[in-house]
């Protein structure tokens, strides 16, 4: 599957880094970690990425979109895309 993902996110804070990752199965999927500071209280950041993923046969995997900061952050908008590939 190609798992594509955009987060649209802010802080009250000035300087917290929102940082989000996909993940499977509640782990972060290597390579998918985005981070961008938020320079000003109340900015807004654009986040995406994508990333390959293989489910065996006969599997199960729970695909989600993470905040794996510890910033408090506000998600206005968020997509999470699941394409299967041949």
């Amino acid at each position: 599957y190609m798992v594509s993902a955009g987060i649209q996110a802010t802080s009250a804070t000035a300087g917290d880094v929102a940082t989000f990752a996909i993940t499977t199965n509640g782990e972060a999927l290597a390579g998918t970690t985005m981070a961008e500071t938020i320079t000003a209280a109340g900015d807004v950041v654009q986040l995406a990425t994508s990333a390959l993923l293989t489910v065996p046969c006969n599997a199960s995997v729970t695909v989600g979109v993470e905040n794996t900061s510890d910033a408090d952050l506000t998600v206005n908008a968020a997509s999470l895309v699941l394409t299967r590939v041949a």
